[in-house]
């Protein structure tokens, strides 16, 4: 599922809650001609950011060691192809049903609000 990262506006570089520059005025009646605001690219990350094959058999090693102490010292112990298939299957199910709903702003450009941006947002 590929979409375009959408843009969003702020007023102080912190919170980006607005997707265009009408919802930012209208939000912010202080704003004026000449003031500066912000917008920028809302990149949501894949959720195979958060897990991967090595997390889930390290917390098993870390479990089984927990369990049952040095008996269990070399557990588990699997070769690099069961390791890949355990990474597809994951990166399969996370990619199905964890769909983040966060983003991170970045390129960040600064707008300077101009007279033209007023009066539209108050039309």
């Amino acid at each position: 599922m590929t979409t375009e990262n959408p843009t969003y506006w702020s007023d102080n570089e912190e919170d980006w809650n607005c997707d265009c520059l009408s919802d930012l005025l209208a939000g912010n009646d202080e704003l004026k001609a000449g003031d500066t605001v912000y917008f920028g690219t809302g990149v949501t990350p894949p959720a195979t950011a958060f897990i991967s094959a090595y997390d889930v058999l390290e917390m098993m090693g870390e479990r089984a060691y927990d369990n049952f102490g040095e008996h269990a010292e070399d557990f588990p112990c699997v070769t690099a192809e069961a390791k890949a298939e355990l990474e597809a299957m994951l990166s399969d199910w996370v990619n199905r049903h964890c769909h983040p709903a966060f983003y991170r702003i970045t390129d960040v450009t600064e707008y300077v609000l101009t007279e033209e941006d007023i009066q539209d947002a108050n039309a």
